[in-house]
């Protein structure tokens, strides 16, 4: 794959740069901070030689010039499966325990709504490189921007709506009810007959109406077109996402794009 050079963008200062961090490559998408114009959206790889996360995510930075301009703003999204939702109250000294995790792991922390939040580890070497390099850019979790994202769209819901949002490797779950978050998932899942029995167990969890309530699918869409018709065999009332037109800049390049990375503007 050919390296991201810095002479693709002429005026970074005038750009907004996304990167989310998953667990076999970075989704990089950067895009004019204001109005329309070309959008760069591309998957690099990590080298599946190299045994550390941070090194790996290291290496794929510095063989692309262009992730290390100057932007306006840059964003970087943790893609990682280790969350869990808490009470708003729980104090951070309790997260740690919580995952079960050890010192080599750095927990964060995003709101949800009122009542919970989501809990989340980064592999410490990884939080160490963002916080080296991208010193001003904010901290997301993929969970964090679905919810704001999802929240906003539920103000207009006359039924319970379950969201799958499908990554490289991952799927994404989120159900809302009347009285709001009922459901939240970030899970791996590679095969698509795993995929469709966790969205369903969810959405039979929750108590949803398979002939009432409906389920929107974002993402992949090689794997979401794949995802849709099985899903349809169960449940009634399965669309796919609206795009928003927000985020389309001008160019279509910006469908290929991760959503979570799309949406993340519309969630500030």
């Amino acid at each position: 794959m050919k390296a991201l050079s810095k002479d693709l963008i002429d005026n970074p200062e005038l750009w907004r740069l996304s990167l989310m961090t998953g667990d076999k490559g970075i989704s990089v998408f950067a895009c004019p901070v204001v109005g329309e114009g070309s959008v760069i959206s591309e998957y690099l790889p990590y080298d599946a030689a190299v045994s550390s996360r941070a090194s790996a995510i290291e290496d794929v930075v510095y063989a692309n010039p262009m992730l290390l301009l100057p932007f306006r703003k840059v964003d970087i999204v943790f893609d990682t499966v280790k969350t869990a939702v808490v009470p708003a109250d729980v104090q951070p000294d309790n997260f740690g325990r919580m995952l079960n995790l050890g010192s080599e792991w750095v927990i964060r922390e995003a709101p949800l709504d009122s009542r919970e939040k989501l809990i989340y580890a980064v592999d410490r070497g990884v939080d160490n490189f963002v916080s080296r390099t991208y010193d001003m850019g904010s901290r997301h979790h993929v969970l964090e921007l679905l919810n704001c994202y999802c929240m906003r769209k539920k103000q207009s819901l006359a039924a319970a709506r379950m969201y799958v949002n499908i990554g490289v490797d991952t799927l994404d779950l989120l159900v809302y009810n009347r009285l709001g978050l009922c459901a939240l998932q970030h899970v791996a899942c590679t095969s698509a007959d795993e995929c469709v029995y966790r969205a369903l167990a969810v959405f039979k969890q929750c108590g949803l109406d398979p002939d009432y309530d409906e389920i929107v699918v974002s993402g992949n869409s090689e794997r979401r077109h794949h995802l849709m018709p099985e899903l349809s065999r169960f449940v009634a009332n399965v669309l796919p996402a609206i795009f928003p037109s927000a985020a389309y800049h001008g160019d279509s390049t910006a469908h290929k794009a991760p959503f979570p990375l799309v949406i993340l503007p519309l969630c500030e």
